[in-house]
């Protein structure tokens, strides 16, 4: 893709997710280095991703930046001690819901956008660029796995129910809102018209391919993006969408919950809830 001045943009994925100080964590800072000299051969701006939990930056103060973007594997949940440490001092021991495991990830996620648009700003690219932050999912409150029977051991509990989504109800694989009603924040160069300010109508990840597309000033490819939206409207305030309801389709079990297939509508306020194995329906006025 196009990089700023003269350059290129040269992306290509690495598997960077180890703890640091091993030995593969050593080994994938010497891939990277490679990385850098191989984009450099061939004249190109490499933008490199460390995980949040390797206590990593890199930055030559030129063309390049460290942008934070992954989690390391191994484990469902892992962050920085430090971080975990500070959050577990501040949990409601009242609350099943109070991973400060959890939380040092958000905090360690929220560390990371903000180093990735501060090095875009840095670099003169934030005018030229649109962040799009958001999630598929809400937060995940426990894993059952298949077995409602599933004991979790108290020294594990912190893991298998990592947070509340409250004041909404349920989470991740689950059809209300707490498991579907997420953020949505994007910051857009100026020339995209863009005001600034909140909005409240639903929309769906599924609109952020042709919103995208209309941002920049490409026309859109309905053929590509049948179900989805541009939200360009609501972005630049120059009026509502043109879309009757927005639909959520699960065809299978969640390990979230125990929860069933199903399906849900909303239309304005009003939310329809189906569950396939049933056949229960279940309204809400939203």
């Amino acid at each position: 893709g196009g990089g700023g001045g003269s350059g290129q943009t040269w992306a290509r994925q690495s598997e960077l997710a180890w703890k640091p100080g091993s030995a593969q964590a050593s080994d994938g800072l010497a891939r990277l280095a490679d990385l850098r000299a191989e984009a450099g051969a061939r004249g190109l701006r490499v933008l490199v991703a460390v995980a949040p939990s390797l206590d990593v930056t890199y930055s030559d103060g030129a063309d390049r930046a460290a942008l934070v973007a992954r989690q390391p594997k191994g484990a469902p949940f892992d962050a920085k001690a430090d971080l975990v440490a500070k959050h577990r001092a501040r949990v409601d021991p009242r609350q099943p819901q109070r991973s400060p495991t959890y939380a040092a990830m958000v905090e360690s996620l929220d560390d990371a956008v903000g180093t990735l648009v501060a090095a875009l700003d840095r670099l003169g690219l934030m005018e030229r660029t649109i962040v799009v932050f958001t999630s598929d999912n809400g937060g995940m409150s426990g894993a059952n796995f298949g077995n409602p029977a599933r004991k979790v051991q108290e020294k594990n509990l912190d893991k298998a129910f990592s947070t509340s989504n409250l004041p909404l109800r349920g989470a991740k694989g689950w059809m209300y809102e707490g498991g579907i009603r997420v953020p949505l924040i994007v910051r857009a160069p100026a020339a995209a018209a863009v005001r600034p300010g909140t909005e409240s109508t639903p929309v769906s990840g599924i609109d952020v391919y042709p919103t995208v597309l209309d941002l920049l000033g490409i026309p859109l490819m309905p053929e590509q993006h049948r179900d989805g939206v541009s939200l360009k409207p609501l972005l630049a305030g120059s009026g509502p969408l043109k879309r009757e309801a927005l639909y959520w389709y699960f065809p299978h079990y969640s390990n979230h919950g125990l929860q069933p297939p199903g399906a849900a509508i909303r239309k304005g306020p009003l939310k329809l809830i189906e569950y396939f194995e049933s056949g229960r329906v279940q309204l809400f006025d939203l």
